[in-house]
């Protein structure tokens, strides 16, 4: 970084020996590296080097008392974030708090226990200076009086506290800027305070890291002036070919060392005949900034898998049932598996006179479709006891083993279905969420890509399959985002929840806690 003129100094032995401290105390303990020297790679060198080198020529102190560091996955950011901490903790003032934030109670215990372990593991000096605090989830300078740990994102956890410095791992999943908030007001002052953030590009431009994103790009560009603000992003401009090497190297400065070309090449294949994999690729390894939602479904792949279904009478099976709206469409699905080989055998209900309204609005029509592909209802909503009628004519050509649900409008559905004798322990209401549907939408594209599914070009599971938008969590979880996705998805969720339960994925709710 370039300094004023005068203002402010390297001190080359200071930055030296921060250095020095990650080579020769601690080591890695985790991956391939495991017990080697923590050797610093030239880009985590000259970040460390910069925030403990650079001084005020006037007052001696740290000239940086605020970080904001974004890489890529793979790029050893909590690593490096546990040992920073564990520096500071040596340089603590007496009775210091160092705080590692994460946005959860897992995360949290993640880094606390990289830095546990490098103490655990460490010379002999280190053991000497500090103390491991298992049950406290503490690690102790007892010669000071002061220690590190690790919380998750709740304010009330650090009622009172004073750190004087802050370490934020993975801001871009804070669940708001509550915890950010609460510590940055409460924040002590000492020659060695600092507050500062390590994490990958996230989706949500209203979220905390997005502002301290944007903070960090104008200070790196000149827009800002904040000389107490040390800034540091690496990736992948909107312009960029996320598909060329060049860019991988770009954007992942320890390419080659913890994540591999070969690991990139892999995944930008995948993200090349996945749509919605590209924007996993481009956020988590280029580090773009992307929108959560986006087009999932490849159909060119999708159409590959229009081959006939073979007969399969009698043979075992799950189902997905999508109520969604009693006065436009409804779906049910169901899926077989025959060792890698999946057929899905949808089932469309909507009211007659939604479809004459769709066709008077120059939408998607429903009449083309009656008969063969959509049985429409009388009236002006769906005729439920028709659905219910076909489900145990279905019952008895196959043997459905369970059926999956969405709670939304199946009350009145559920309550017949049991009275009429569906067995109870074989339907279940399914959470409508990214845990539940991430790995069938991801297995889901697998089957397309690998022509491993066949629907014998059901044109309604088409068109509801083209319309999907997918809501990608934090996590790099996804789940259909009804809300943003073109038209009608019913179908194609309905699908999910059929493939979820032959996936033994999902974890049913069962049971009469419906029936009145």
């Amino acid at each position: 970084m370039i300094a004023s003129a005068d203002k402010y100094h390297f001190d080359d032995e200071a930055g030296a020996l921060a250095v020095e401290f990650f080579e020769e105390c601690l080591v890695h303990v985790q991956g391939p590296m495991s017990g080697q020297p923590f050797k610093l790679l030239p880009w985590q060198a000259d970040f460390i080097g910069d925030l403990f080198g650079w001084k005020d020529t006037d007052t001696g102190l740290l000239r940086y008392t605020k970080c904001y560091a974004e890489v890529p996955r793979k790029n050893g950011k909590t690593t490096l974030l546990a040992g920073l901490g564990l520096y500071l903790l040596l340089k603590a003032e007496h009775g210091g708090q160092i705080i590692g934030c994460a946005s959860s109670l897992d995360q949290a215990a993640f880094l606390y226990d990289i830095a546990a372990e490098m103490v655990n593991r460490a010379p002999a000096f280190l053991k000497r200076k500090f103390e491991v605090l298992k049950s406290k989830k503490r690690i102790v300078h007892a010669d000071r009086n002061a220690y590190y740990r690790a919380i998750p994102a709740d304010p009330d956890k650090i009622h009172g506290a004073r750190p004087f410095a802050v370490l934020f791992d993975e801001l871009h999943k804070q669940p708001n800027r509550n915890l950010w908030d609460a510590l940055r007001t409460g924040m002590g002052t000492s020659e060695w305070s600092l507050f500062a953030s390590i994490t990958t590009a996230g989706h949500d431009r209203s979220s905390i890291c997005w502002e301290q994103h944007e903070y960090a790009r104008k200070v790196q560009s000149g827009e800002i002036t904040d000389e107490k603000f040390y800034p540091l992003i690496y990736a992948a401009d909107e312009s960029d070919d996320w598909r060329d090497p060049a860019i991988w190297a770009k954007a992942n400065p320890s390419l080659n060392s913890s994540v591999l070309t070969t690991f990139l090449r892999e995944e930008c294949e995948v993200a090349k005949v996945t749509p919605a994999y590209e924007n996993t690729f481009r956020n988590l390894y280029l580090n773009q900034w992307t929108e959560q939602a986006v087009r999932f479904m490849p159909m060119e792949y999708w159409d590959q898998c229009d081959g006939e279904i073979p007969d399969l009478t009698g043979e075992d099976c799950y189902a997905g049932l999508d109520m969604a709206s009693t006065r436009d469409l409804a779906s049910l699905v169901l899926v077989f598996r025959r060792g890698e080989m999946y057929y899905a055998i949808p089932f469309f209900w909507a009211p007659r006179e939604a479809a004459t309204a769709r066709d008077r609005q120059d939408r998607q029509g429903y009449r083309g479709w009656e008969g063969q592909y959509i049985t429409l209802t009388e009236g002006n909503s769906i005729d439920q006891s028709v659905i219910r009628a076909k489900m145990f004519e279905l019952a008895e050509k196959y043997n459905i083993l369970n059926v999956a649900f969405d709670d939304w409008n199946m009350t009145e559905c559920y309550q017949q279905l049991l009275r009429d004798g569906w067995p109870e322990d074989r339907i279940g209401s399914v959470g409508q969420n990214h845990g539940n549907y991430n790995e069938p939408m991801k297995k889901s594209v697998e089957l397309v890509r690998d022509g491993n599914l066949a629907h014998a070009g059901h044109p309604v599971l088409r068109w509801n399959a083209a319309n999907v938008v997918a809501k990608e969590d934090h996590n790099g979880n996804f789940k259909p985002d009804k809300g943003k996705s073109q038209d009608k998805i019913d179908g194609y969720c309905a699908f999910l929840m059929g493939l979820g339960l032959a996936l033994e994925g999902p974890q049913l709710t069962t049971g009469s806690y419906l029936v009145i």
